[in-house]
């Protein structure tokens, strides 16, 4: 799967001497009618990723990667508020609700999930764009070359696993080992990661460490600026402490 065999050096684009190949962009592209339709993308995602990554790269279809993503949110929206309605609430109102509130409380929880999946739904779009830019413009400082609506369609169809995750929680809610469970979860998990790295490296034509950077630096970045934040907070509010400074 992450095979560099073959590959262009990183920091060449397509086109240039790579050792003594001469690796053209016609000789690393996949034919245009590979894949006949939206579902032979799908499929190839999920069993020839290489492949179809570098196509969705060259193709850009964005269309198919924004139903990806809805598809995939939305189903395990209505997923989590079917086992919520049945676990959170089950029939009655939380002790100690004013009477005046507790015959609207159904109504008013109902409300506040469909209001909860919306925004859910809008910053899970804009996390989506802000990932492929953040991607695309790390890989072009590595070499690469620039592909914004390859990398975007690229990021959202990785994601296509993610939809393999509110089955295994119903399964779990009817007495699927937890252990079992969590393995799965995280399988699921890492194989996104994996398709994330190989549509860095597909569509900007980088190798695979440099990919794995490009993947890697972003959370590198979140860690410590949580870090810092945490040391910040600590160092403020030790003077507010019994004994402290």
């Amino acid at each position: 799967m992450f095979n560099d065999q073959n590959r262009p050096a990183p920091d060449q684009p397509l086109g240039h001497k790579a050792g003594n190949d001469i690796l053209t962009e016609r000789a690393t592209a996949v034919p245009v009618d590979t894949y006949a339709n939206g579902l032979d993308i799908l499929y190839g995602i999920l069993f020839q990723p290489v492949q179809t990554l570098r196509y969705v790269g060259q193709t850009r279809p964005i269309g198919l990667a924004f139903l990806v993503v809805l598809g995939v949110q939305l189903f395990t929206w209505s997923v989590n508020t079917s086992l919520g309605a049945q676990t959170a609430w089950p029939g009655r109102v939380p002790p100690g609700l004013p009477p005046h509130l507790s015959t609207y409380f159904p109504e008013m929880l109902h409300r506040l999930t469909v209001a909860g999946g919306l925004i859910w739904l809008v910053m899970t779009l804009f996390f989506w764009f802000f990932v492929a830019a953040v991607f695309n413009l790390l890989a072009e400082f590595l070499g690469g070359q620039s592909n914004g609506r390859g990398m975007f369609a690229a990021v959202g169809l990785a994601g296509l696993p993610g939809i393999l995750v509110p089955p295994l929680r119903l399964l779990k809610h009817l007495g699927f080992p937890s252990w079992l469970f969590i393995f799965l979860t995280v399988a699921v998990s890492l194989w996104i990661i994996a398709l994330y790295i190989l549509a860095i490296r597909e569509v900007n034509g980088l190798s695979t460490a440099r990919a794995v950077v490009v993947f890697v630096t972003p959370l590198a970045a979140l860690l410590g600026l949580v870090i810092l934040i945490v040391i910040t907070m600590a160092v403020l509010m030790l003077p507010f402490l019994p004994g402290g400074i």
